[in-house]
């Protein structure tokens, strides 16, 4: 993103910044959740994970903090906290094929003698 917008004077550049390190954190965010899914359980893909973790939350907090320095918090910020919360609901939607109803059946089964009125 940042190659896209170039040397424009402006918030321009932190905005992509905020925009990329948006994106990164969010499918880092993924790939914890699938790390998280396969420890314990299937061992190589857990440690496949565990550097796609690495892998992702690095580079993402580097850009996010050039995006502080280059912008305007006030518009990195927000633009950050967006896609990051976009590429996890719509990465958990699709690539996890989570669902309303089984998130309502685990809660269920997780704790079904908690009730809390």
């Amino acid at each position: 993103m940042p190659l896209v917008v170039g040397r424009k004077p402006g918030n321009s550049q932190g905005a992509a910044l905020g925009i990329s390190a948006g994106l990164l954190f969010g499918l880092a965010g993924v790939v914890t959740r699938l790390l998280a899914l396969n420890w314990g359980k299937d061992w190589a893909s857990a440690a496949i994970f565990a550097v796609a973790c690495v892998l992702t939350y690095v580079p993402a907090f580097i850009i996010f903090q050039a995006g502080l320095q280059r912008g305007l918090a006030v518009v990195v910020v927000p633009i950050y906290s967006g896609l990051v919360e976009f590429t996890l609901i719509l990465a958990g939607t699709i690539i996890l094929s989570y669902r309303a109803e089984e998130a309502v059946e685990e809660k269920e089964t997780v704790a079904p003698a908690v009730e809390l009125a």
